[in-house]
């Protein structure tokens, strides 16, 4: 039984359905297959403020369909089914709290939009510098800009765009760009600025009463998931402005871009138990010194290179266990100056493959669905140099 506590989760459809998917997975057969998995989830869903009629709204509808004997959709049927053990038990337990007993943990906290936002204006002089941003789909959908700022970040449209423009006439871009230009100058009025030189921004914070209450989720549960548009990892896995909190997770930071919106999911726990008990044994089955001390020392490097190989040490890593301890070490005696003229105060280590796409963007490609490859070739030119070469020399 998984114990869940959810924040903000509305209707609960989001949820409900990455649950069913995770049996889904687990059994390897459909929902509504024979083969029924034995996972079962107690699920509390929190009301951070007034009470809102929608909160887990989904869920009740989905158990009143099935009383009044309408169809239930085959992705939610396994929520109002039994488990196949020796003690058949809900597959989905639910229920709406107005507050959780701070001693009573979970084994996974989901919580939605717990970033604080607010639109603020800045000067246009501010934000403008840099190259003019390229238009997205041609200005169909605005991009956007970030920076840290302070304890927090801002996210603004640019002030300045370039092409490329609609293929069918710059005209419509041109108008898109007009209408969100207007639509800026009317929101810094409305925010009391000047529209010829001031820009809003939107601001992303995390005020202290959330930071405590990130720490107590922690605390009370082995795994925290935290889904929001403008999440920041930064404010997880930034050594130089949050050493302390940098020390504290492990983080794991995934984008989801496919509808063309902009969704955060970021994975941190507090656990390392489980990561040094798999790392000191992958240690020891590679002839290696499997103490305490060098498991920390080398989680601290897998944390720096990635939050999903310290957490999954590997698991969907080609290569292995063996391989993600081969790149710590590597990282380790970089830090440590043993490689001449690679210094990672100065550099990055990024994946081959995100090193590939991003060589085929910068010539011209798709990185979706062109890889760079180096092309040798002779040219005439140089070829009947080499003739001439081996004509007046013995060797070459």
């Amino acid at each position: 039984l998984l114990k869940i506590r959810a924040e903000g989760a509305g209707d609960g459809k989001l949820l409900a359905r990455a649950l069913g998917k995770t049996l889904q997975e687990a059994s390897g057969t459909d929902l509504d297959g024979e083969a029924e998995p034995q996972r079962a989830y107690d699920l509390s869903l929190l009301l951070t403020g007034p009470r809102d009629s929608r909160t887990g709204s989904y869920l009740d509808e989905v158990a009143s369909r099935q009383r009044a004997g309408q169809s239930v959709a085959p992705l939610d049927r396994w929520m109002l089914e039994n488990t196949k053990a020796r003690i058949p038990r809900p597959q989905l337990r639910w229920s709406l709290r107005d507050s959780l007993d701070s001693a009573a943990g979970s084994h996974l906290a989901v919580i939605f939009r717990a970033f604080a936002l607010e639109v603020v204006i800045r000067p246009r002089a501010e934000l403008a510098s840099g190259p003019p941003s390229p238009y997205w789909v041609y200005g169909l959908l605005p991009g956007q800009r970030s920076r840290a700022v302070g304890e927090g970040w801002e996210f603004y449209l640019p002030t300045e765009q370039e092409r490329p423009k609609h293929p069918a006439g710059a005209r419509f871009t041109d108008r898109l760009a007009r209408l969100q230009t207007k639509l800026m100058e009317l929101v810094a009025v409305q925010l009391g600025g000047n529209p010829a030189s001031d820009w809003p921004a939107l601001r992303v914070s995390v005020p202290q009463q959330t930071a405590r209450h990130l720490e107590e989720l922690h605390q009370q549960s082995d795994w925290v998931v935290l889904l929001d548009h403008y999440a920041q990892a930064a404010y997880f896995d930034d050594p130089a402005r949050y050493p302390e909190i940098y020390r504290r997770y492990i983080v794991s930071m995934e984008t989801e871009s496919s509808d063309l919106s902009r969704l955060q999911l970021i994975t941190s726990t507090e656990q390392r138990g489980s990561s040094q008990e798999r790392l000191r044994a992958q240690l020891l089955a590679a002839g290696l010194p499997s103490t305490q001390a060098a498991a920390d020392a080398l989680l601290e490097q897998l944390k720096s290179l990635s939050g999903r190989l310290a957490m999954r040490l590997g698991e969907d890593f080609p290569g292995g266990a063996l391989r993600v301890i081969s790149l710590a070490v590597f990282r380790l005696l970089a830090c440590r100056g043993v490689f001449p003229g690679i210094s990672l105060r100065r550099g990055v280590l990024v994946p081959r493959r995100l090193l590939m796409e991003l060589v085929a963007v910068q010539l011209g490609g798709n990185p979706a669905s062109d890889w760079p490859a180096l092309r040798v070739s002779v040219p005439q030119q140089t070829a009947r140099h080499l003739e001439e070469l081996h004509q007046q020399s013995d060797w070459v």
